[in-house]
């Protein structure tokens, strides 16, 4: 879009800071004060799982993707955007993360060629009635940013416990026979959330786009957690 057009939007709906909501220069995507404050996750990581690799979980679990990667931890200022988004709806943060998922996945995954990008599905139920499905919203900005296109793949047939009030072991058990996925062909298919915790949601829907036809699945979110305490609670 030419600068003329951004300028006269950006007047009639001033662009804000993705994590303090402050209000932004059209060309700015944080404020000065967050980007100083915003840190990137560190490069040197497990690809599989997508922790720094003192912290890989592989030896815990075995994924049926074939890589997982984000840009921040889901801690501080990452945090705090990424929970903006998902519960106050805060769009200028969708664009921001969407942005940096891309270009974490290029630098990641450089020599992956991805078919289409998909997220993990939201259960209609909840989706109709809050009418905002911020998983689908950062996948559809990420396949934007990445030049592919977009394809609802999975579908959840059922609803389940919330993931956040579990253990690890727990989440794995609770997601299995929710989700289901299309009949397709596709060599490489990237797969996005908001946040990955232990990765049984991620993990579950990789396995049910295997079993549909996908030859291989990775994975990108926002932020990634880390385990909080020995019995496996997040």
């Amino acid at each position: 879009m030419p600068d003329f057009f951004k300028s006269w939007l950006y007047y009639l709906s001033p662009k804000r800071c993705a994590i303090c909501r402050e209000v932004l220069s059209f060309r700015e995507v944080l404020c000065s004060d967050c980007e100083g404050k915003l840190h990137q996750m560190d490069k040197n990581i497990c690809k599989r799982c997508g922790h720094v690799k003192k912290q890989c979980e592989c030896k815990n679990y075995a994924y049926h993707f074939r890589g997982f990667t984000a840009p921040f931890v889901n801690e501080g200022l990452a945090q705090e955007g990424i929970y903006g988004f998902k519960f106050l709806r805060n769009r200028d943060a969708a664009d921001f993360f969407a942005t940096e998922i891309a270009k974490r996945v290029k630098d990641i995954f450089p020599d992956v060629e991805f078919d289409v990008v998909c997220a993990i599905p939201m259960y209609r139920l909840k989706r109709s009635v809050s009418g905002f499905d911020h998983a689908e919203i950062l996948a559809t900005e990420v396949a934007r940013a990445m030049n592919l296109p977009y394809r609802r793949l999975l579908k959840k047939q059922k609803n389940c416990r919330p993931q956040h009030t579990l253990t690890a072991k727990e989440r794995f058990e609770n997601v299995k026979g929710v989700y289901t996925a299309r009949k397709n062909a596709y060599e490489n298919v990237l797969l996005i959330d908001d946040i990955k915790t232990t990765g049984a949601t991620l993990d579950e829907c990789a396995r049910r786009l295997m079993l549909a036809g996908t030859e291989n699945v990775y994975c990108a979110a926002a932020v990634i957690s880390t385990c909080k305490d020995k019995d496996g609670k997040l």
